[in-house]
């Protein structure tokens, strides 16, 4: 996140310093502050979130027809909730859950090294996914259990 705020802050100073000026900027109420917040909102949604959710829907609906495909990229992008929360706030949840997305794609294919790691990026990039984190541990654990499990009887 501190990556993402540093350049946000960069391209910001581009277009007027004063929304970015130490200790006077709080608050700036500006009409094209405002926009330009909204607008990196939507971009960093067309960045990371539909790519990586065109990856896991490929992933993971393979065999299902073009109408499935469709409505499914429909209901996660045109999400209300998604979109009054990240598009009216600036919380750019849309980047946490984008990799956090194509962390269970990429599990669901048997990819387990690749999908860990875009939940450690996802974790990384924003504490939200801890709430994820539990389903991520027994799903990657149930498997190593069974192992054990099996041991114990020898």
């Amino acid at each position: 996140t501190a990556y993402h705020s540093h350049l946000m802050g960069r391209i910001a100073n581009f277009f007027n310093s004063s929304w970015i000026t130490l200790h006077t900027s709080r608050g700036t109420e500006e009409y094209t502050h405002r926009i330009f917040m909204r607008m990196s909102v939507l971009v960093a949604e067309a960045v990371y979130l539909t790519p990586l959710l065109f990856l896991s829907n490929r992933i993971t609906a393979q065999h299902s027809g073009t109408t499935a495909k469709v409505a499914h990229l429909l209901l996660v992008v045109l999400a209300p909730g998604q979109a009054l929360i990240d598009h009216g706030h600036f919380q750019y949840n849309n980047i946490s859950l984008g990799l956090t997305l194509c962390a269970v794609a990429l599990l669901l294919s048997q990819s387990i090294y690749w999908g860990s790691v875009m939940f450690a990026l996802a974790l990384n990039y924003k504490q939200m996914s801890l709430y994820h984190a539990l389903p991520f541990f027994f799903y990657l654990f149930a498997p190593r259990y069974n192992t054990l499990a099996g041991l114990k009887q020898v």
